[in-house]
């Protein structure tokens, strides 16, 4: 698990993972729990072998490599304990500007259609299929809102979520089922897009990034 630190080294409020009181290894049965991590690899520890076997270049990215987690006969779980500290700076305002200007050169509806095609050689494991596709519909989402906070793109948005939407298909009662389940900043996010608020919010957020 993560813990989040100010610049001093204290501990501040998690909004971005949940905390849990023991260790889990996932299964069908509690895969959902992956909802609740951070699909960034600075979070994770893999074995050399499984990314040689399947061929990972850090090219393709973390969201990539978290899809693992999804792969047929591969064993995967948590540390309940928080073994990674991630700093939260005071200029985290600008480094999120940055972020979005990044992701908008690599972020296009042609990338996410190549994503999905690559992610299919991978042999996902059938049972995991509609988590499989609620986790990357989620992180896409996620990364589709900040890859358009930078100049408030909420054209570019709404058309980048109908690409995430036909590339991951989730049910509208799946998203509902899921919210609880979410650390609190990826709820609000989620709310917000049911509610049809997030190109309000998208406002918002690049009026404070600027």
């Amino acid at each position: 698990n993560v813990s989040l630190v100010d610049d001093d080294g204290n501990p501040i409020n998690n909004s971005k993972a949940k905390n849990y009181s023991k260790d889990i290894i996932f299964s069908d049965k509690n895969m959902t729990s992956l909802l609740t991590l951070p699909y960034a690899t600075w979070c994770r520890l893999y074995k050399r072998e499984l990314l040689v076997e399947n061929s990972y270049q850090y090219e393709k990215g973390e969201l990539f490599l978290t899809n693992f987690h999804f792969i047929n006969s591969i064993r995967s779980g948590l540390v309940a304990n928080a073994v990674y500290f991630y700093r939260i700076r005071n200029n985290s305002m600008s480094s999120a500007s940055n972020s979005s200007k990044k992701l908008q050169k690599n972020m296009t509806e042609e990338s996410i259609l190549n994503f999905k095609n690559e992610l299919i050689s991978l042999n996902i494991q059938h049972s995991r299929k509609q988590v499989f596709n609620l986790f990357n519909y989620l992180s896409f989402a996620k990364l589709n809102f900040i890859s358009c906070v930078y100049g408030c793109e909420i054209k570019r948005y709404k058309l980048l979520k109908s690409r995430i939407s036909n590339c991951f298909p989730v049910e509208s009662f799946e998203l509902s089922q899921s919210i609880g389940l979410l650390p609190r900043e990826l709820m609000i996010f989620l709310i917000c897009e049911k509610l049809r608020l997030t190109p309000i919010l998208l406002y918002i957020k690049s009026k404070m990034t600027k």
